[in-house]
């Protein structure tokens, strides 16, 4: 039971975002709208001795490059689903955003390089999952790029494909995410139904966070990153890359853990679950009957419009919980 509880607590979902879409060049300078990010895509197969180039913009790489698709009407089958049920809960699809033909371009097997800014050079994709790829300045560096090769076929290196790698003013550019309206979200950050100090809280920290709930602001390309920005003391999963194992971190990317020194903290007995946890609900304040709980961690939020308006957030409440089941 008491597992059962746990996860449900830290469920979560992803998010299916929406798009805008420019006339493609090979040149960008990767000027977009309303905070959606532009991408460059290059695509080549065994044989070619140029690139087939496409140009879109989105909060995602598989949310723009589908638009481009669907704008040209080239026909193609992909994963569009952002979340899977596992074990009766809803989880992030680890293959959101993966293809299995693109007509005339790749069929089912096929790689992924991206340009990366921190290497300054084409490096292989960790996922062929395009839903993961985001071009903004704070999103997880092992995923961000606007700039990526398809080739239809698995090879290793991006040299291997023998036409020379777009470079200078062919490549699109990292958003960079700032202080404007586009990125803002407003926290309320309060631990006022919490009676009494967790033991695994200092009593300096305690009073620290009872001295200074209340209201912040913060900027990023998703409301976790928003709240990092507002507050420098929130402290979660940053990766959505896992490095561990090479996979995308499809179970807790953005789930926040400790805040103003206050933890999260398991004290279950053999016949009680009990957490103190940080919770997240949408909006300016909190419904008496908690009906605007978030399923979704701030990482799958985003103040972005365009997204779907059920993503979409530019005001949280953060509340420290104590849960005791049954």
């Amino acid at each position: 039971m008491q597992k059962k509880v746990i996860a449900a607590m830290v469920a979560l979902m992803m998010v299916a975002t929406g798009i805008v879409i420019l006339e493609m060049t090979q040149e960008s300078d990767a000027s977009a709208t309303d905070g959606l990010a532009t991408y460059n895509f290059f695509f080549a197969k065994q044989g070619d001795t140029s690139w087939t180039t496409h140009q879109g913009s989105g909060y995602n790489a598989f949310i723009a490059l589908k638009a481009v698709l669907d704008n040209e009407e080239t026909g193609y089958t992909a994963n569009e689903n952002y979340t899977a049920t596992v074990d009766n809960y809803t989880t992030i699809n680890s293959s959101y955003g993966q293809f299995t033909s693109i007509d005339g371009l790749i069929g089912s097997t096929y790689s992924v390089f991206m340009y990366s800014k921190v290497t300054e050079s084409w490096i292989p994709g960790p996922t062929t999952a395009l839903g993961f790829y985001q071009a903004y300045s704070d999103y997880d560096a092992n995923l961000r790029t606007a700039n990526i090769i398809i080739y239809d076929g698995v090879i290793t290196t991006a040299q291997a494909i023998g036409i020379a790698l777009p470079s200078g003013n062919n490549l699109a550019s990292i958003y960079d995410v700032t202080t404007t309206n586009a990125f803002k979200v407003t926290f309320h950050i309060s631990i006022a139904n919490v009676t009494a100090r967790p033991t695994s809280v200092s009593e300096a920290d305690w009073n620290y966070a009872v001295a200074h709930q209340g209201t912040y602001y913060g900027y990023g390309s998703n409301c976790y990153l928003a709240l990092q920005n507002a507050i420098s003391s929130a402290y979660g999963n940053n990766s959505m890359y896992n490095t561990s194992n090479g996979g995308i971190n499809v179970s807790s990317y953005g789930y926040v853990s400790s805040m103003m020194g206050v933890k999260e903290a398991n004290t279950s007995t053999e016949t009680q679950s009990i957490w103190d946890y940080w919770s997240i609900y949408i909006g300016s304040a909190i419904a008496q009957d908690g009906s605007n709980y978030s399923l979704f961690t701030g990482g799958f939020l985003t103040p972005l419009s365009g997204l779907g308006s059920q993503y979409e957030c530019s005001e949280l409440c953060y509340q420290f919980v104590h849960s005791v089941y049954p």
